[in-house]
């Protein structure tokens, strides 16, 4: 009988503990975010709209898109690395600190400038 109590005593315990997954702290994301940089009369903007893609889009003054390139990505926080799904473009990487993203061109070696999230 005294089993049978300690058992329902300590049931209880192991009915509304939670799981450790439930713990787990969320993992950086980039996902639906935009950055944009404004220079010389061109509007840049990078659009992470989903988990793998996202796309680098160049816009005139006047609002006409002068480019529109779209990249696959990898965020590892608080790098994105972004490869173009054209051949021939460059391979992008940026540096998330805050609300900037310092962009660099891998493939040319420069850096681009810095990118506000929006």
């Amino acid at each position: 009988m005294k089993k049978i109590l300690f058992l329902l005593t300590v049931l209880p315990f192991f009915v509304f503990t939670s799981c450790s997954k439930d713990d787990d702290p969320q993992k950086p994301s980039v996902e639906n975010t935009q950055w944009v940089k404004v220079e010389s009369g061109i509007t840049a903007t990078i659009d992470f709209f989903n988990s793998k893609e996202c796309t680098w889009e160049l816009k005139t003054s006047s609002g006409a898109v002068y480019s529109s390139e779209l990249y696959t990505y990898i965020y590892e926080d608080p790098i994105v690395t972004m490869t173009p799904k054209t051949s021939g473009l460059a391979v992008l990487k940026g540096t998330i600190s805050g609300s900037g993203m310092a962009l660099y061109n891998v493939s040319q070696g420069k850096d681009i400038g810095t990118y506000v999230k929006k």
